[in-house]
């Protein structure tokens, strides 16, 4: 009688939010995790990608597997088979980014007595397997990759029906500009869409790289100062 009044105390106070335990559901433990990495994202001590990235990470490969299972169930090998599916079905770097995911959950729900220990730590490394190498592209290719660009706007600015996108069908015109400018300076598109027209010089042909677009839930995408990685600037010669 005293076991089952101590569980029914237990659930309470998990309903209540005022606790997790073993038997919470990891899932209850997940949210609990972003709703720490949304504030230390408010704080500008995290980048609102990062969030969402391990959002979407969390809503892809772990909860459907792990989601409905008690914290306390949550052990090795539920964890390497999550982060083996991610690696078989998508990538190296999918699967790095759901062990890191369920990593930051294991210790959160440790450092809340939700478990007993992370066992994530247990998993072995991951290896990349072979790097491949990279090629830049040669002025004929780059000629030929504008050429097409060009070409493909146009092409892009009716639906399956035949009806014009308007405004809509604009980006597809734009994708040559925006192609030749990464070319030329060689910055992340996030930084390259960033620019304003103060940090452009035609006369000295110099181009300031200062800030990067990050897409925040509920504010969509936001200017931010510094470049990705709060990175410093760059003056460019281009």
């Amino acid at each position: 009688m005293a076991r089952l009044k101590a569980a029914l105390v237990e659930l309470a106070d998990e309903v209540k939010g005022d606790t997790i335990s073993g038997s919470t559901r990891f899932a209850r433990v997940t949210d609990l995790w972003l709703e720490e990495l949304e504030q230390e994202a408010s704080l500008g001590n995290l980048s609102p990608t990062t969030v969402r990235l391990y959002r979407g990470a969390l809503s892809n490969w772990v909860l459907p597997s792990l989601g409905q299972l008690q914290s306390r169930e949550v052990l090795v090998a539920n964890c390497d088979k999550v982060i083996k599916n991610a690696r078989a079905k998508a990538s190296y770097d999918t699967a790095k980014t759901v062990k890191a995911v369920m990593s930051g959950v294991c210790d959160y729900g440790v450092r809340h007595g939700a478990m007993k220990l992370n066992p994530v730590r247990s998993i072995a490394r991951m290896s990349r397997g072979e790097e491949r190498t990279v090629v830049a592209l040669d002025l004929e290719q780059r000629i030929e990759l504008m050429a097409k660009l060009r070409e493909y706007g146009p092409s892009r600015q009716q639906d399956a029906k035949g009806r014009s996108l308007g405004g809509r069908g604009q980006i597809w015109l734009d994708l040559p500009d925006i192609m030749e400018a990464m070319l030329a300076t060689g910055v992340r598109l996030g930084e390259l869409l960033a620019l304003d027209s103060a940090e452009v010089d035609p006369a000295n042909a110099t181009v300031v790289i200062s800030h990067h677009l990050v897409r925040i839930t509920g504010q969509g995408l936001v200017r931010r100062r510094k470049r990705k990685g709060n990175r410093d600037g760059l003056v460019l010669k281009v």
